[in-house]
C-alpha cells in the first residue's frame, strides 16, 4: 500500500483532538492512563461544540450530555467509567 504526501490545503480537511500539554507533562497527572486522557480530551472536544450551541448553565459554565455506552461501542476493550474514576480517590 502506498500513501501520497499531502499538499496545501488537504493537511487541513482533518479534524483533530487536542490533549492538554498539562495531562501529558505535569506530575499530578503522571498516575492517569492514556485512555483517561484520551478520554478527557475527547470529552474536551465535545465542550467546544456545547460552548458553540450555547449550552451553559446558570453560572456560565459549559456542559457535555455523552452517553458512556456510545463511547464504549468505539472501544470496547476499554471502559470508559474505570477511566472516569481514576484519580477521583
Amino acid at each position: 500500500m502506498t500513501f501520497d504526501y499531502y499538499t496545501g490545503s488537504q493537511a487541513e480537511q482533518f479534524s483533530f483532538i487536542r490533549i492538554p500539554k498539562l495531562l501529558l507533562l505535569h506530575e499530578t497527572f503522571s498516575s492517569l492512563s492514556i485512555q483517561a486522557k484520551l478520554l478527557y480530551a475527547v470529552l474536551l472536544d465535545r465542550m467546544s461544540l456545547s460552548v458553540k450551541n450555547h449550552w451553559v448553565d446558570s453560572k456560565n459554565r459549559a456542559y457535555i450530555i455523552v452517553i458512556f455506552l456510545r463511547i464504549n461501542s468505539r472501544r470496547p476493550q476499554n471502559s470508559p467509567m474505570r477511566c472516569h474514576t481514576e484519580g477521583t480517590a
